[in-house]
C-alpha cells in the first residue's frame, strides 16, 4: 500500500471516530439539558404557585381596602352610584380568595406528588389565611350594618392581621421556596 493510500485511510478512520463520539456526546448532553430543563420547570412551577398565592392575598386587602373606602363614601353621600363599585369590589375579592385557594390547592397537590414534604410554613399560612378570610367576611357584613364598627374593625383587626401573621408567613414560604428551587436547579 502507498502512503497516500494509508493517510486517507487514516484520515476516514479519525473522522469516523470523530463522528462517532461527536453523535455519542451530543445525545449525552441532550439529555442532561432536558433533565435540568425539567428540574427547572417543576421548581418554577412552585414559584409561579407561590407568587399566584401572595398575590392573592394582597391583592385582597387592597381590595377590601377599597370597599371600606366605598363604604365610607357611601355613608358620608348616600348616593345610590356607589353600591355597584363596591358590589364589584366584593366580588373581586372573593375571586382573589378563590384564586389563592386554587394556587394552595396546586401547590400542596405538586408538592404531595413531588415526595417534598409539605413546609410547616405552608399549613401555617393556610390557617391565618382561614382566620384572615373569616374576620374578612364578617367585616363584610358588619360594614354595610355599622360603618363606623367596620371601620374600627378594620382598622383595628384586619390590617394588623395581615401585617402581623400573612405577611411574615408569606415571606416565610418565600424563602422556603427559593431554597427548594435552588436545590434543585444544582441538581
Amino acid at each position: 500500500m502507498r502512503l497516500g493510500t494509508k493517510i486517507i485511510i487514516g484520515f476516514i478512520c479519525i473522522s469516523l471516530l470523530l463522528a462517532f463520539i461527536g453523535f455519542f456526546t451530543n445525545q449525552l448532553t441532550s439529555d442532561i439539558r432536558e433533565e435540568q430543563m425539567r428540574y427547572v420547570n417543576e421548581a418554577s412551577e412552585v414559584v409561579i404557585y407561590t407568587g399566584e398565592m401572595e398575590r392573592s392575598l394582597f391583592q385582597s386587602l387592597i381590595f377590601l381596602n377599597g370597599i371600606r373606602e366605598g363604604l365610607e363614601a357611601d355613608d358620608e353621600y348616600s348616593t345610590i352610584q356607589e353600591l355597584p363599585a363596591v358590589a364589584e369590589l366584593t366580588k373581586r375579592f372573593e375571586e382573589e380568595l378563590t384564586k389563592f385557594e386554587e394556587s394552595f390547592n396546586a401547590l400542596e397537590h405538586f408538592l404531595d406528588n413531588d415526595t417534598e414534604q409539605l413546609p410547616e410554613d405552608l399549613t401555617e399560612l393556610f390557617k391565618s389565611y382561614q382566620v384572615y378570610k373569616s374576620i374578612s367576611r364578617e367585616w363584610l357584613n358588619l360594614g354595610t350594618a355599622d360603618f363606623d364598627k367596620a371601620n374600627v374593625m378594620f382598622i383595628n383587626s384586619i390590617e394588623p392581621y395581615f401585617r402581623n401573621n400573612i405577611i411574615p408567613e408569606i415571606t416565610e414560604l418565600r424563602r422556603y421556596v427559593l431554597a427548594l428551587q435552588e436545590n434543585r436547579n444544582r441538581s
